[in-house]
């Protein structure tokens, strides 16, 4: 998919952008020169600029230069950056990453020439295997849905989506890594006490997960499936989920997800 040829301003040069554009220049397709970067941070703009991005303190003259702007500020800080460079986005392409703020309290503020393209994508992009969420909007020209999906395809998987499921999107891929982050930091723990020494415990879990999720993208079977593939009957796998049902694993695991959506919408209010 092209990237070159676009020009990308990135409102804000946190973790998340800085991952998506680097991610893209190094796997081939754009051109860190035709990204500028807008950051209250000087030192990361000076990271940045070693690295051939272009780069500035003043968000409206960025928006100003580009054909994409990538809105990548804190959910509470989004509103009034969109209000700083509205005058220059009639007829751009907005794409924002902020969790919970909708299109339309973004299209509040924005010319009606705006297209707004919100997408929820996760961490693991700063290591090129992400999950991105696109809502597009309606009426988007082929050439400009392609260049958006191209900018997050290069950092991992990126799915269309209606905005209506991005709330929940938060709750799966958004929020999903800090759960398995959890999980593995309380895997850990337990083989420690178990004498397992601290770099190998690490090393078996992570390994562990990444094969456990090659196997769910590959084998074709359902989580389920797989789960009571491990757990053969009268096992071990099988006594360490009686501990978990016991606990009340799997609700406990639909109510932080369902407290996950909802938190992404308090935020878009």
């Amino acid at each position: 998919m092209p990237l070159q040829r676009a020009r990308w301003a990135s409102i804000g040069a946190g973790v998340m952008a800085t991952a998506l554009f680097s991610g893209a220049a190094e796997r081939g397709g754009l051109n860190p020169a035709d990204v500028i970067f807008t950051d209250t941070d000087e030192s990361k703009l000076g990271v940045l600029s070693k690295k051939g991005f272009q780069t500035t303190p003043d968000n409206a003259a960025a928006a100003r230069l580009a054909d994409f702007v990538l809105l990548a500020v804190k959910p509470g800080q989004a509103i009034a950056a969109l209000r700083g460079i509205a005058p220059q986005l009639d007829g751009k392409v907005l794409v924002s990453v902020c969790a919970g703020i909708t299109v339309a309290a973004m299209r509040a503020v924005l010319p009606n020439g705006t297209r707004i393209v919100r997408v929820m994508p996760n961490l693991p992009v700063t290591v090129g295997a992400g999950a991105s969420a696109i809502a597009m909007p309606e009426g988007m020209d082929a050439k400009s849905a392609e260049i958006v999906t191209a900018l997050f395809s290069r950092s991992g998987y990126a799915v269309p989506l209606d905005e209506g499921l991005l709330n929940a999107v938060t709750a799966v891929s958004g929020s999903g890594p800090g759960y398995f982050f959890r999980f593995a930091a309380a895997m850990q723990a337990e083989a420690e006490q178990q004498g397992i020494p601290p770099e190998a415990a690490r090393n078996l879990i992570a390994h562990t997960m990444g094969g456990a999720a090659r196997m769910l993208m590959e084998s074709g079977a359902s989580a389920k499936e797989l789960a009571n593939h491990v757990a053969t009957p009268g096992g071990t796998t099988q006594a360490a989920f009686q501990v978990l049902d016991g606990r009340g694993f799997d609700e406990s695991v639909r109510k932080a997800m369902a407290r996950c959506a909802e938190r992404a919408r308090e935020l878009g209010r």
